[in-house]
């Protein structure tokens, strides 16, 4: 298993090529970089400027596993605004051509929502036009040769494991699997037990850990911090025989001595990886 880390992890306005350098240093061998609206690798982007951004990330020697970006949260592709979810397959085009240009291999996105900003959207609803956009967006993916990771969050939406099997069953789809996130997973079961039951569809995982005793997102906290039990998703990332990258993710970096977070993730990843021999 390869060590990787989450972009939102470095600290606020940080240069792309130099959260790889810091990356390079702190001992990660890739780093998950996010797709914006606006801002250096974004919508606005062209793909010359994404080119020379690849080019400064690979002469630091660290290699991209994939695109991550917090666009589909505003942008639901369940939505009922057929506007909506045009802007939708647009990013996805965009996060898809990046990912090519960047040399990642998986894409993240999120399937859904059951609600369209304040308006609540009905399960089943919701459910069909996640298979119908999703498709959409692997037809678009399998362009660029990416992988799309459909990622488990707090969308009340593909909520258990095994509804999110059962999801990827009926869209199968070669270039569609599961983006695991184990933080994000704790607060609906065990991530261990995701792992196991997702299997051969698991592409990408991230490293978050969770404070149940906390619960809400300030319940967030880096590897090892909270209460995932890191042996147990060891032992079934071991079972299912996932040799992919882990991703470090925490998105609240420090407020003194930011570039410290990203040593400490590193730290801790070395830590929960070494559980695995």
């Amino acid at each position: 298993m390869r060590k990787g880390i989450n972009q939102w992890s470095f600290p606020p306005g940080m240069e792309l090529h130099r959260c790889a350098e810091l990356a390079k240093v702190c001992g990660f061998e890739g780093i998950e970089l996010c797709l914006e609206e606006t801002g250096e690798l974004s919508l606005e982007t062209t793909s010359e400027e994404a080119v020379c951004l690849a080019r400064a990330v690979s002469e630091v020697g660290i290699v991209v596993p994939s695109i991550a970006t917090r666009l589909y949260w505003k942008y639901t592709p369940a939505s009922g605004d057929p506007a909506v979810r045009r802007r939708v397959l647009d990013i996805a085009k965009r996060q898809a051509h990046f990912a090519r240009i960047f040399g990642a291999r998986t894409m993240l996105y999120l399937a859904g929502s059951v609600n369209d900003g304040q308006t609540p959207i009905r399960y089943v609803v919701a459910y069909e036009r996640a298979k119908e956009m999703l498709a959409e967006v692997a037809r678009m993916a399998a362009v660029d040769g990416v992988r799309v990771g459909v990622e488990n969050v707090w969308n009340n939406f593909l909520m258990s494991p095994l509804e999110m099997r059962t999801f990827l069953d009926e869209v199968n789809s070669p270039v569609v699997g599961a983006y695991l996130d184990t933080g994000n997973a704790l607060v609906y079961g065990h991530p261990e037990d995701w792992v196991l039951t997702l299997d051969h569809w698991l592409l990408m995982v991230h490293f978050k850990d969770f404070k149940r005793d906390v619960m809400g997102t300030n319940g967030f906290a880096p590897p090892l911090t909270g209460d995932v039990d890191w042996r147990a998703v060891m032992s079934a990332l071991a079972a299912v025989r996932y040799d992919g990258f882990a991703i470090a993710e925490f998105v609240r970096p420090y407020r003194y001595c930011a570039d410290q977070l990203v040593r400490d993730l590193s730290a801790a990843m070395d830590r929960i990886l070494g559980l695995e021999t």
